[in-house]
């Protein structure tokens, strides 16, 4: 399916038409609610190498806002993966990670065993802001927590 096919299903079965919000990124077009106005997905223009593939040649990705079921379901068999981004964002400490969980409703905390991957050789970074960055964190790295034990 290609983005015009896309943007004609969206159509005939929301109503919506794609929004191109941003000078820098032309091609990028937000679908949004009609109802409430939030954004459902986002289609990009983005280079295979920028999404773990082979090539620098550019592909369309739809990126769609989900039940959080969905996203934690997808955690447990794929690990956590960057998706559009160049790099999986960790949080520090369970304050913060409880707070950026809340964003989506009730948070789902896993526990990455970050000394685990760094002996087994997978490289971490610190942003400038603070934030822990990882290429990808692969299932076997973590521990999902049981929040109504821990209190975050």
């Amino acid at each position: 399916m290609d983005r015009q096919q896309i943007f004609d299903y969206v159509k005939e079965k929301y109503g919506t038409s794609p929004e191109y919000l941003w000078a820098r990124y032309p091609s990028y077009a937000v679908l949004r609610h009609s109802d409430n106005e939030k954004w459902y997905g986002i289609v990009m223009d983005v280079p295979k190498n920028k999404l773990g593939l082979q090539g620098t040649d550019v592909v369309d990705i739809l990126d769609v806002k989900c039940d959080p079921v969905i996203y934690v379901a997808s955690i447990d068999v794929q690990g956590l993966l960057p998706k559009s981004r160049l790099y999986v964002h960790l949080s520090g400490d369970w304050d913060t990670a409880r707070k950026v969980g809340q964003r989506h409703g009730r948070p789902v905390i896993y526990r990455v065993l970050s000394g685990k991957m760094s002996d087994d050789g997978i490289p971490f970074y610190r942003s400038v802001n603070g934030v822990w960055l990882t290429k990808a964190v692969p299932v076997k790295y973590l521990k999902k927590i049981n929040t109504k034990e821990t209190g975050v």
